[in-house]
């Protein structure tokens, strides 16, 4: 009876997922139909032509946030030197009423406003707010999300014209509200190369995209955005290339504010799954291909198990998971749960780790032997994230990293 639970949990996050590939390839064929649709221009303020950073924003429905951007954007040091880009994607909450007061700023050095003619997706709007942007500096922040540190942008100009090419906030307040969100920080790490450093936000993208600066030309030469990523991990596919065509990333000691609440892409499991799953299969499949030193590829390998297992108590073998499940006691609820907790942990990253680890067949064995019902399931979601990984690695962006990549 409760494994029988157990098994229909999990077929329930298996549904889930392969609706949200349908999802995802659905509105990859709008977007692609769509994409040459330049977006209305709603409003453009001009209070000084010499900006020296831009400041991108794709909005959906984001009516309520857009103040408390709009506010930490005012109190910047530089403010007068901002340019602030919004691309709206067809909200229909109040947001053209915020818009409409942003016509009368005199603070900010430039406001410009862009409408999507339709729902396009959160890659397809920052894209489009990049290339619009007329400073050599670019940086982006979410709605939803706001500077704390009033200096934050000259800090972060600072570290780039001190030779870094990306540059990050080292602390972050996550919450609702500032003052009971929780403060964590950049962990300080020191990596030996590139690859090191792939392999550990591979496991755990400590990276906030909304408190990011990073120079027009270093984002133009990773080939920017990828629309087809739509809104599941663009934002790493973008730090993945950066990484490993070896620009120099830093931290500047400023804090952002990170909104959290349950509409958040990053919170709907399955789909950050099918994100995370593309992306990073794609990049170790590009690694295997194009590493010829044996060694790193262990090293590569470690690198990864040891982050990703670091709570399970194991190194060895991704199978390490199943197998422990052999020695759950069914008639105790609590075993359930740790055993759907397990299981779920590992399906939801299964793919690409089962490629870096070459545990396939192994995985596969054990799934037939324990949970039948969930092996095809489990075929299916692979087959179909395999075909999604050939997809990004034959788009103009991929292939313009890969030609520039160097071992």
């Amino acid at each position: 009876m409760e494994k029988n639970y157990l098994i229909n949990e999990l077929k329930k996050n298996y549904e889930q997922l392969f609706m949200e590939i349908e999802l995802f390839k659905s509105k990859l064929e709008i977007i692609r139909f769509h994409n040459k649709n330049f977006p209305q221009n709603v409003i453009h303020v001009k209070n000084n032509p010499d900006t020296i950073v831009s400041v991108i924003t794709p909005a959906y429905n984001a009516g309520k946030f857009l103040q408390n951007l709009y506010q930490s954007l005012k109190n910047q040091s530089i403010a007068s030197s901002i340019e602030w880009i919004i691309v709206d994607d067809c909200s229909s909450d109040n947001s053209m009423e915020f818009f409409a007061q942003l016509s009368f700023d005199k603070k900010l050095g430039k406001i410009s406003v862009y409408r999507n003619e339709i729902n396009m997706g959160a890659a397809t709007s920052l894209k489009r707010g990049f290339t619009l942007a007329s400073s050599e500096v670019f940086a982006w922040v979410s709605a939803d999300d706001y500077y704390v540190s009033e200096n934050k942008l000259e800090e972060d100009l600072k570290l780039i014209n001190n030779g870094f090419d990306i540059v990050f906030s080292r602390y972050t307040i996550l919450g609702n509200d500032l003052q009971t969100g929780k403060k964590v920080s950049v962990p300080f790490v020191e990596y030996s190369d590139k690859h090191q450093m792939l392999a550990d936000i591979m496991v755990s993208n400590y990276f906030n995209g909304s408190s990011v600066c990073i120079k027009k030309a270093t984002y133009f030469e990773s080939g920017g955005i990828n629309e087809f990523l739509v809104n599941v991990d663009g934002d790493f596919d973008l730090w993945a290339r950066n990484i490993l065509l070896g620009k120099k990333i830093g931290f500047s000691d400023t804090t952002v504010f990170n909104y959290q609440h349950p509409n958040q892409t990053s919170n709907v499991v399955e789909r950050m799954a099918v994100g995370k799953n593309i992306t990073r299969l794609s990049y170790v499949r590009f690694l295997k291909k194009n590493l010829v030193c044996e060694k790193f590829e262990k090293d590569f390998e470690m690198i990864v198990h040891e982050k990703y297992f670091h709570f399970y108590n194991s190194v060895n073998t991704l199978a390490f998971i199943l197998s422990q499940i052999k020695s759950f006691s069914f008639s105790d609820i609590n075993s359930i749960r740790n055993a759907l907790y397990l299981l779920q942990s590992f399906f939801l990253n299964s793919i690409w780790l089962e490629y870096l680890s070459e545990k396939y067949r192994y995985t596969v064995f054990l799934l037939n032997n324990i949970f039948h019902d969930i092996s095809s399931m489990h075929a299916d979601f692979r087959e179909q994230i395999y075909k999604l990984s050939d997809e990004l690695m034959k788009t103009e962006i991929f292939k313009l990293f890969s030609e520039r990549y160097k071992y």
